[in-house]
């Protein structure tokens, strides 16, 4: 009688090579989500400030202090409790990220009187926790940003420059 089938030894070849393929494509394909997620962030910090910059240009209004989400022009996606209970006039939350109105520290809004732009800091991350802001400036060493972001340890940087935004902390020379 002849049997046909599978050795172990094969399955067990069979198994160790899916296995070494999916730890070479796990971490590009987490890497591919966490992109696509930082470019959604991208695009909500552009629309806020767009709407921030067009209200001050409309109003004639300099104070950042009284500066509220539902005094801009610009829908955001469905928000989430944001962690520690923070004020819903000038934090929203998303799944991803909170977005804080007034609080990107070296972006000044031109035309406002010191106003801060958004600055959007990834939540629920894992490993993942970054920040991304528009710094208002156009040239930065050498290289046009509309964005900038930075991270604290070296896969968050790696993050960063991957999106083309990353802000270096030292200069090189």
């Amino acid at each position: 009688m002849n049997k046909q089938g599978f050795t172990l030894i094969e399955v067990l070849t069979v198994v160790l090579i899916i296995g070494t393929l999916t730890a070479v494509a796990l971490p590009k394909y987490v890497r591919a989500i966490e992109r696509s997620r930082a470019t959604e962030a991208m695009a909500i910090v552009k629309a806020i400030n767009d709407a921030t910059y067009a209200y001050f240009e409309e109003k004639q209004e300099l104070n950042c202090a009284t500066l509220t989400f539902s005094k801009l022009a610009v829908s955001m996606p469905k928000g989430t409790a944001c962690p520690g209970g923070t004020a819903a006039k000038t934090v929203v939350c998303t799944k991803n990220f909170k977005f804080e109105l007034n609080n990107a520290n070296t972006a000044e809004i031109p035309g406002t009187d010191g106003c801060k732009g958004v600055l959007a800091t990834r939540i629920h991350g894992g490993d993942y926790s970054y920040k991304i802001w528009n710094p208002y400036d156009t040239r930065v060493g050498g290289k046009a940003f509309s964005l900038r972001c930075a991270g604290d340890d070296q896969k968050n940087k790696d993050m960063c420059d991957s999106l083309g935004l990353l802000e270096d902390s030292e200069e090189e020379e």
